[in-house]
């Protein structure tokens, strides 16, 4: 009997790692921040914390619920990474992609 559950918030708009491409487009962050297939943000960020919780619980049958995700547009006062700096990363257009690309997760 396993009554313990764990929630994890995602929020790839605030990822540190993703970069910007020369010179100053933010297409490819855009893109792997946005999708929700294996190589995006979202799933790398899940496998990450199901590696953790394995290492934490020694046990693989634990849940684990989304408590967030989302994206910001306008842009968020918070956001400080270099495709933050890119002005297409937070618009209306990334924003619905961003949640189009969810709700058909």
């Amino acid at each position: 009997d396993n009554r313990f559950v764990f929630v994890v918030n995602i929020y790839p708009y605030f990822d540190p790692k993703l970069q910007v491409d020369p010179p100053g487009s933010c297409e490819s962050a855009i893109e792997i921040a946005t999708c929700f297939h294996n190589g995006c943000r979202t799933e790398e960020s899940l496998a990450l914390v199901r590696e953790k919780m394995m290492m934490l619980t020694h046990r693989t049958d634990y849940k684990l619920w989304v408590g967030e995700i989302g994206w910001s547009s306008p842009k968020a006062a918070a956001l400080a990474t270099k495709a933050g700096e890119c002005k297409d990363f937070s618009t209306l257009e990334t924003f619905s992609k961003f949640y189009s690309n969810f709700l058909n997760w």
